[in-house]
């Protein structure tokens, strides 16, 4: 299970199809294309966890993502994904 945080402040659970790993195009459609991983302040880094958004984000001109913004502390846009490396990761 991971957790997808809207730009729009909407929060919900999301799980792979398969039931144990989510694959690329999953990924890629929960995020609304490529998939770039986030960096993540080594203070807010539990191990294990990853954020994924659009690559092309600010390119796209995507809507803030004021929730994220404030907890990883750096301006965040669009739709960003809270996934499990387990979950993703080969």
């Amino acid at each position: 299970m991971a957790t997808l945080y809207r730009a729009n402040g909407i929060t919900r659970e999301v799980h792979p199809a398969n039931g144990e790993k989510f694959t690329l195009s999953e990924l890629q459609d929960h995020v609304g294309g490529l998939i770039e991983n986030m960096p993540v302040h080594p203070k807010r880094k539990e191990k294990g966890i990853g954020y994924l958004c659009n690559e092309d984000g600010i390119g796209l001109m995507l809507q803030p993502n004021q929730w994220m913004t404030m907890f990883l502390g750096y301006v965040c846009v669009g739709d960003i994904l809270e996934i499990r490396d387990e979950e993703w990761n080969s």
